[in-house]
């Protein structure tokens, strides 16, 4: 038995190092690897309803991995038939519900993330109206000030003199007059300023919470799934594939090609970018077959 396995490093980013690990040894590709009898009839055996595939979607990951082989060695190495003896299950237990469960858990997170950064924004929005608010605040009551200083030293002026001219009175009595309006817009705008103020912090406090709440999840989040480790996520026994654990459509691919090179007989190989290595890191491995996989290929099957 040939068996493909995943180690499992999950950050909030979702990226995973697929592990392929051989369970059966040296022994069974002395035996099978001389055969390579091409092509390979398969068909689509029993899919969990759990998947939530439908055949046409496993039919299409299933020619991209024939094709992988096919387009590269200009053979016709495999053939869907229906009926056929030669199938590919889909068994569901622990490891794809573990999948899906991480799936609707970075989903949450993400929901999270979005939250906060919407948090953030309106907070910015309102820090930058309260900076513009706050400068015309205080160039206002700067002026404002100036002309009252201004208006009171006259008014005090006057008074030493023993009062004011009726004309200047009555000129002095509306330049006070204006400056209580003013006075008065002023404190509205200065209280427009603390309800600013007063909201950016509720915004803040709440921001916060997303934040420390967030983070927490992420710490359970990683707890949980940001461990070492390994199980088969799919394998070849002979008359069958079964996949077990993917969590995209590439990575099923990816799975699907290394398990038909194991129905072609192939043994692993040393290049870490290879579809037939024991290690395919998901994120540096390209849906392609190296020239190791390749030369693997001439070795087991020849010209066939």
């Amino acid at each position: 038995m040939q068996s493909l396995k995943i180690e499992t490093v999950r950050a909030l980013t979702g990226l995973a190092v697929l592990v392929v690990v051989t369970i059966g040894g040296y022994a069974w590709y002395q035996v099978a690897y001389s055969k390579c009898r091409v092509p390979i009839a398969y068909d689509i055996g029993t899919v969990d309803p759990r998947f939530n595939i439908k055949n046409d979607a496993i039919k299409s990951a299933l020619a991209d991995a024939e094709s992988l082989w096919e387009d590269a060695t200009g053979k016709n190495l495999f053939t869907y038939k229906s009926g056929a003896s030669f199938k590919v299950n889909f068994v569901y237990d622990e490891r794809q519900q573990s999948t899906n469960e991480q799936h609707s858990l970075t989903t949450i997170l993400d929901k999270k993330a979005g939250m906060s950064a919407s948090i953030k924004s309106e907070y910015n929005t309102f820090t930058t109206s309260y900076e513009a608010l706050k400068k015309v605040y205080q160039a206002n009551i700067a002026t404002y000030e100036k002309k009252l200083a201004a208006h009171n030293a006259e008014v005090e002026a006057w008074n030493k003199k023993g009062g004011a001219p009726a004309k200047v009175f009555a000129s002095l009595k509306a330049t006070g007059s204006a400056l209580n309006t003013e006075s008065i817009k002023l404190n509205e705008l200065a209280k427009n300023l603390n309800d600013l103020a007063q909201k950016i912090n509720q915004i803040g406090d709440q921001g916060n919470k997303a934040v420390q709440e967030y983070n927490k999840d992420v710490s359970a989040f990683n707890t949980r799934y940001n461990t070492d480790k390994e199980f088969t996520q799919g394998d070849y026994q002979g008359d069958k594939i079964t996949i077990y654990q993917f969590d995209s459509p590439n990575e099923l691919r990816k799975v699907l090609a290394h398990e038909l090179g194991h129905a072609l007989s192939l043994d692993h190989v040393q290049n870490a970018h290879s579809i037939m290595h024991y290690v395919m890191e998901g994120k540096n491995s390209a849906f392609v077959l190296t020239s190791d996989d390749l030369a693997e290929y001439k070795r087991v099957c020849g010209t066939r």
